[in-house]
C-alpha cells in the first residue's frame, strides 16, 4: 500500500509542480524527502522536494544530459517508480551493455537500464503500475507534443499514468477514488 501511495503522490505532484521552480526538470528520487512519524516509519503522503535554485547555465547543461529522452520530468518519474519497486537506485542494476564506450557510465547508462527494467516490470508488478512506468520511461503517449505546457499531453499523461496508479491505490486501500 505504501508504494501505491508514493507512486500516486509522485505522479499527481508532477502535474501540479511541472511549471514551478520547485521541481527541476532533472529531478531524481534523491531530491525527495519523506517525513517520518515518532516511531520512525515513513508517512507515505508526506514528502517534500528539496530544491536548490540554480543558474540558467546549470539548467541548460542538465537539459542536454540525455537528448534522446523526450521529457526529462516524465522519465524521472519512471525512474523513481522503478526505484520504488526495486528499493534501490537503478544504477545498481547496470550491466556491461549499459556502459559507454570506455566501459564507464555515460549519459545513456541510466536510460538503457531504465528501458530494460521497465520492460521486465510486468512479470512482478500490476499491469497498471508496469504500463504507467513503461509509458514514463519510453514517453509513449500517442501524442505529438511531450511537454506539460501542451494541454493534450497533460490530459493523456493524467489518463495513462495517474489514473492507473489511482486504480492500484484504490485496490490496495479498498477505496474508490
Amino acid at each position: 500500500m505504501q508504494k501505491c501511495t508514493f507512486a500516486l503522490t509522485l505522479a499527481s505532484s508532477l502535474l501540479q509542480l511541472y511549471d514551478t521552480p520547485w521541481l527541476p526538470r532533472d529531478w531524481e528520487m534523491k531530491d525527495i524527502f519523506f517525513l517520518k512519524n515518532h516511531g520512525g516509519n515513513t508517512i507515505p503522503s508526506q514528502f517534500y522536494v528539496l530544491q536548490t535554485f540554480t543558474s540558467a547555465s546549470q539548467v541548460a547543461a542538465a537539459a542536454k544530459r540525455r537528448q534522446l529522452v523526450k521529457n526529462e520530468m516524465v522519465f524521472a518519474l519512471g525512474v523513481a517508480l522503478l526505484e520504488l519497486t526495486h528499493g534501490a537506485s537503478i544504477l545498481s542494476f547496470k550491466e556491461p551493455q549499459d556502459l559507454g564506450e570506455n566501459v564507464e557510465e555515460d549519459s545513456m547508462t541510466e536510460v538503457l537500464i531504465a528501458f530494460r527494467l521497465a520492460r521486465e516490470l510486468n512479470s512482478y508488478e500490476s499491469e497498471n503500475y508496469a504500463l504507467a512506468v513503461l509509458r514514463c520511461i519510453e514517453c509513449n503517449f500517442r501524442t505529438f507534443a511531450f511537454d506539460f505546457d501542451d494541454q493534450k499531453f497533460r490530459e493523456v499523461f493524467y489518463q495513462e499514468v495517474v489514473v492507473p496508479l489511482q486504480e492500484d491505490y484504490g485496490h490496495a486501500t479498498q477505496r474508490k477514488l
